[in-house]
């Protein structure tokens, strides 16, 4: 598809082979905001926007310069090939949100039940909320993966308040978090192979 763009200003561009920018169009568009947050990979919360009914408007992807409150976050890419009606779109580091992962491994080839070597983990994940407003924090953890049909079996508890994506190994909970509130995660598996 293509997408025509229109001038509605008259721009003076220099001829001296420099590149220059200039706006095209503005919009101001709604969107819901909320802190993603992985531990595993950073102990810092991303700010992330999710924008409905973003196709109709003329947009097509690319690098884009990401503002916050008029303070520069850095780059991130417009991914406009997606096909569902909200567009997500990464703000940045935010320092307001906080996390921290402990995990215990109990792994002892003489722990065996039955005809099964037992391994056991204990996984407990912290979220600081540092800032002064209730802020929508979405939590996302990895557990491993083994073929439902294999000789090794995985067992989880204590996950009720996550929606757990059991073929990725997926982990995500979804909660708001009060000012200057921690709110701790604890959850257990085994995973059990034969002798």
């Amino acid at each position: 598809a293509i997408a025509k763009y229109d001038i509605k200003h008259r721009q003076t561009i220099p001829s001296d082979s420099k590149p220059y920018l200039m706006d095209v169009d503005a919009f101001e568009m709604k969107a819901s905001f909320h802190y993603l947050v992985i531990p595993k990979l950073d102990p810092f919360g991303f700010l992330m926007a999710k924008v409905p009914d973003w196709n109709k408007y003329n947009l097509i992807p690319g690098t884009t310069n990401v503002y916050n409150e008029g303070s520069y976050m850095g780059k991130t890419f417009l991914n406009t090939y997606a096909e569902n009606d909200t567009l997500n779109i990464y703000l940045g580091k935010d320092g307001k949100i906080q996390a921290s992962k402990k995990e215990v491994t109990k792994n002892n080839k003489h722990n065996i039940i039955g005809n099964h070597y037992v391994e056991k983990s204990d996984v407990t994940i912290v979220i600081s909320n540092n800032s002064n407003s209730i802020l929508p924090i979405e939590v996302l953890d990895q557990v491993p993966v083994f073929p439902a049909k294999g000789s090794t079996k995985f067992n989880i508890q204590n996950i009720a308040d996550a929606v757990y994506v059991q073929h990725e190994g997926l982990l995500r909970w979804s909660f708001s978090l009060d000012t200057n509130q921690n709110k701790e995660i604890a959850y257990n598996f085994e995973i059990k192979e034969s002798k």
